[in-house]
């Protein structure tokens, strides 16, 4: 169960704001990966320290700058999605298996909470999750991954639907990374919601470190302009 910029974007309608002191990248911490989609978005993911313990940071980047923050705490399994609109925010819980866990049984299961702020309001959101792991194994940037299914439902407050996703991701124990390789969602939401993975960096390798998104962006603009003449009509 995860979410993305593109999904709360398609959910709400809103656009992302600009960054505010919450999104600030603390001292301590260690960019390992960046990765392209194909939604036009790059996400950097750091491991950070604070105090004794030790978490993960993900920082999502649009063509506009950067468009939202998620932590989650390598130790405990515990996540917090925070993502910010000109109209609004959202936040997000997660508790669960980790993904060594799920790699270990076979399987694990994930369940969050939060809220989001619409107009002024704040309103509840709950999710589950499930994710399988069939003993594949897969080759990415030179490091090999395990491979697992992912499945999820969200409940949003009305007027938004209850969405309903799965995907693809991949897990390295050396570097104690995921990474999400397909996301899809049901018909309630946009179809330019769904991502894929077009580029994996680690340290030393072309794209590690790029904070502009080369996938995607054309696609998602003609898409805008379509809806808008649409309206306009």
């Amino acid at each position: 169960m995860r979410t993305n910029v593109a999904l709360m974007v398609a959910l709400t309608t809103g656009n992302p704001a600009t960054a505010e002191d919450v999104f600030v990248r603390p001292k301590a911490c260690t960019l390992i990966a960046t990765i392209q989609s194909d939604t036009c978005e790059v996400d950097n993911i750091y491991t950070c320290l604070t105090g004794n313990k030790t978490h993960e940071r993900t920082e999502s980047f649009d063509s506009e700058g950067l468009a939202s923050v998620s932590t989650f705490n390598l130790l405990t399994g515990l996540s917090r999605t925070e993502f910010v609109w000109d109209d609004g925010s959202f936040w997000l819980e997660e508790t669960g298996d980790s993904d060594a866990d799920i790699i270990r049984k076979g399987s694990g299961k994930t369940s969050g909470a939060g809220k989001v702020r619409i107009f002024g309001m704040w309103r509840p959101i709950t999710g589950t999750g499930e994710s399988i792991y069939s003993g594949e194994k897969i080759e990415l940037a030179g490091k090999l991954f395990h491979r697992i299914e992912d499945f999820g439902t969200f409940q949003m407050p009305p007027p938004m639907p209850e969405v309903v996703s799965s995907g693809v991701r991949v897990y390295n124990e050396e570097l104690n990374l995921s990474i999400s390789l397909e996301q899809k969602f049901d018909e309630s939401v946009p179809a330019s919601a769904s991502s894929k993975l077009m580029q994996l960096s680690l340290q030393g390798q072309s794209g590690f470190g790029d904070e502009q998104p080369r996938f995607g962006c054309e696609t998602l603009s003609s898409l805008s302009m379509q809806s808008l003449q649409g309206i306009l009509a």
